[in-house]
């Protein structure tokens, strides 16, 4: 229905970021916000596995923040709050940090045998499958969520 159009079709918001991001944005929105999640949690799980103590005690951080965020989320409409986008950008600068870290002592041929072979199946990544993953897992979710109130008769 376009961005910012919800309270144009429904007399409320959606109060779940994520539907209201799906009926906005349509499915290849929906693609897009779910790929920027997953890609900072597999950057975050990079960035704690790093050997730096510093870097990783910040990317632990950075991902129970954004847990906390995404289960707020949950319950209310924050699919274009800054505070989201800002915690994005937290978690790509500590990312980046940690690849910085890192590359002096895995060398540049390591990182180019690792991209090379990322590129010969595209199932081979893992923020698509994780993408895709979580796309069904949500909306799964969310008509669970439509049919236990419709079998409890609440509302």
């Amino acid at each position: 229905i376009g961005y910012g159009n919800f309270t144009d079709h429904h007399p409320l918001t959606a109060h779940n970021s994520f539907v209201l991001c799906l009926a906005e944005l349509g499915l290849v929105g929906y693609a897009f916000w779910i790929g920027m999640l997953v890609l900072a949690f597999i950057g975050l799980r990079r960035a704690r596995e790093a050997a730096e103590t510093d870097t990783s005690r910040v990317a632990g951080l950075l991902t129970i923040a954004l847990v906390g965020f995404l289960v707020c989320a949950w319950f209310l409409s924050r699919t274009y709050q800054p505070t989201l986008y800002l915690l994005l950008a937290m978690c790509a600068a500590t990312w980046c940090n940690s690849l910085r870290g890192n590359s002096a002592t895995a060398g540049e041929a390591s990182i180019q045998a690792r991209a090379l072979m990322a590129l010969q199946s595209p199932w081979r990544w893992p923020w698509l499958k994780g993408m895709a993953l979580s796309m069904a897992g949500s909306v799964l979710l969310v008509q669970a969520f439509i049919v236990a109130k419709r079998v409890g008769g609440v509302g």
